[in-house]
């Protein structure tokens, strides 16, 4: 795709463009320096990867239409923070946040950080190549291995994309969503209700740590678990994943996105090597059906080891069977 050839389309008579052009197009405007990233971001991908991002276009342009400059200011803010805990990070080796209560009190409690953040994290699923994949591998490898009618437990939805996808699939059954955040579910609520699928997905606030409030047997185990972007932010990730893994059925499938060596202003648990991602997996008792490794862009995976960029690890495992 070259990006010198998508132009806004100022009037509203004319026939619209496309979503991935109106929302690079969008970022365009707002920051015309960002053109070069975008443009390597977006050449010479394969043909599979673009029809990901069609769709994630799609959803992300009927997101971020409500307020287009909020949104493409919130993904420059995010760059720039990002950027900004990247020359922390290769200067001290450690992310600038070590514990839950200092990201707490300076990202999660502050509503004008926190706006801008989470509509950066959204442009980023279709802007970042890394992520890009990540979506891609659990719309072509994790939803299409699930059972017919099998029932999905996400633990952080954030922007909504992953039980968006999952409530399109009309092979899911009954789909949940956890989190802490009582202002991480409403805005999750209102992404869901925004993409036509609000009442596909029960939302939930609680510690998958914590057992089931409900009497025991009164609700059977899911089948599925999505846990991305999620175990950087806690300190103790291991005891996150077995309590999310006790929620689930014998042979029941995880979807895990962990990224490494990823500073962000909201992470605080440092992943070195993808080997460090799959340890864990194993350390909680699971079995690893796949595990993949996707370089930040302008890196191959080799590069980023050796320079300690960001990757993005998808692994997809599995809870023992039952004796």
């Amino acid at each position: 795709m070259s990006l010198h050839s998508v132009q806004a389309n100022p009037d509203p008579a004319r026939e619209p463009a496309g979503p991935m052009a109106e929302l690079i197009a969008l970022q365009l405007r707002t920051w015309p320096e960002h053109g070069k990233f975008l443009e390597a971001s977006f050449q010479g991908r394969d043909p599979q990867l673009q029809a990901t991002r069609e769709r994630l276009a799609e959803l992300i342009w009927r997101l971020a239409r409500t307020d287009p400059a909020a949104y493409a200011a919130g993904y420059r803010w995010t760059c720039e923070a990002v950027h900004e805990e990247t020359f922390h990070f290769l200067r001290s080796g450690s992310y600038r946040r070590q514990t839950f209560a200092s990201a707490r009190q300076e990202v999660y409690d502050n509503p004008r950080i926190m706006g801008q953040y989470m509509r950066g994290v959204l442009f980023s699923q279709l802007f970042w190549p890394n992520h890009s994949r990540v979506m891609d591998s659990y719309i072509r490898e994790f939803l299409p291995q699930q059972p017919e009618g099998h029932s999905l437990l996400e633990i952080g939805p954030g922007h909504g994309l992953f039980c968006a996808l999952a409530a399109q699939d009309p092979r899911t059954g009954a789909i949940e969503a956890w989190d802490v955040s009582r202002t991480s579910l409403a805005q999750t609520r209102q992404h869901l209700a925004r993409l036509g699928c609000p009442g596909r997905v029960r939302l939930v606030r609680r510690d998958a740590c914590k057992p089931d409030r409900e009497r025991p047997g009164t609700r059977p185990p899911f089948q599925g678990l999505v846990l991305s972007e999620v175990l950087e932010h806690v300190e103790d990730p291991l005891a996150l994943l077995r309590g999310a893994a006790s929620h689930l059925a014998p042979g029941a499938r995880l979807f895990l996105g962990v990224p490494v060596n990823a500073p962000a202003p909201d992470h605080i648990y440092l992943f070195r090597t993808p080997e460090e991602v799959q340890d864990l997996v194993r350390a909680a008792g699971l079995e690893l059906e796949s595990c993949r490794a996707f370089p930040a862009a302008g890196y191959t995976e080799a590069q980023a080891r050796q320079k300690r960029g960001a990757i993005s690890c998808v692994i997809i495992a599995r809870t023992g069977e039952a004796p």
